[in-house]
């Protein structure tokens, strides 16, 4: 899992170039993906939405507040 690997390998930046999700994440995805994220405080994460979870009008993207 990345996750694991950026806390073992100590990583400063994760960038995540498109399409994490398939489709329009749901809410509580998007809230089990922060929580995996807070997990490796040390990282710098860099989200870009993709062609298949990208920032509609209704996205939740627009209104998630993420971890620091």
């Amino acid at each position: 899992m990345i996750i694991r690997k950026c806390k073992e390998e100590q990583i400063d930046l994760l960038l995540i170039a498109g399409d994490l999700f398939h489709r329009q994440p749901l809410l509580r995805e998007l809230k089990e993906v922060n929580y995996l994220f807070s997990t490796i405080p040390d990282t710098k994460i860099v989200l870009v939405a993709g062609n298949h979870d990208y920032m509609k009008k209704d996205s939740y993207y627009r209104t998630f507040v993420w971890a620091d």
